[in-house]
């Protein structure tokens, strides 16, 4: 059988992921009004489905990649402590809201 239509996902494995996500142009991505209106649909698709998990993954991945991003001091050795003390904050909110929309909230 010729998995060769997998061959694209190399690209995504996590050892790559980190180096994939730097090379998109996110402003670029975000003034697309392609994107934007596939992610619009998308998006009052899932909250008129009430698809408040999938919307959680969304805003937890963001929220995540936001975080992370703010860390990240730009290639210094040394991260400062309010940069971490941050970092914590939002992963305990990003967390918290995981824990709720997954386990805690009944549908």
């Amino acid at each position: 059988m010729d998995w060769g239509f997998l061959q694209p996902l190399k690209e995504l494995w996590p050892q790559q992921l980190p180096e994939f996500l730097d090379k998109i142009d996110w402003e670029a991505l975000f003034h697309n009004p392609y994107f934007m209106g596939l992610a619009v649909i998308v998006l009052a698709y899932a909250l008129y489905k009430r698809m408040y998990k999938f919307l959680a993954l969304v805003f937890c991945s963001g929220a995540f990649y936001y975080a992370s991003r703010y860390v990240a001091t730009g290639g210094e050795d040394t991260v400062p402590l309010k940069n971490i003390i941050s970092f914590i904050g939002l992963s305990i909110v990003i967390i918290a809201v995981a824990v709720y929309f997954f386990f805690i909230r009944s549908e």
